[in-house]
């Protein structure tokens, strides 16, 4: 079940970085990277979910759905908030 305890600490540290990352007035990209790495983590955790079948793959479907909407915001706001990456 470490899986489960993985996508509970990640899922909570993509709430959270976003959260720091609004409150700065300095660069905020590194929050968003720090979320977005986040939420590719929780994306494995499911995937590990599924592979040991402690969930249903439907269900989990719903979740990594949900982290591509996350990941696709958190990548723009990557770009609108770093002068120092390509568009």
């Amino acid at each position: 079940m470490a899986a489960l305890y993985q996508l509970d600490r990640a899922s909570t540290s993509i709430a959270l970085n976003i959260a720091e990352g609004n409150g700065k007035y300095t660069p905020k990209d590194r929050y968003f990277d720090i979320a977005r790495g986040s939420a590719l983590e929780s994306a494995g955790a499911l995937d590990i979910i599924i592979t040991k079948e402690y969930y249903p793959k439907e269900q989990i479907n719903l979740g990594k759905n949900m982290l591509r909407s996350i990941v696709s915001m958190l990548v723009l706001l990557i770009k609108r908030t770093s002068k120092d990456r390509a568009p």
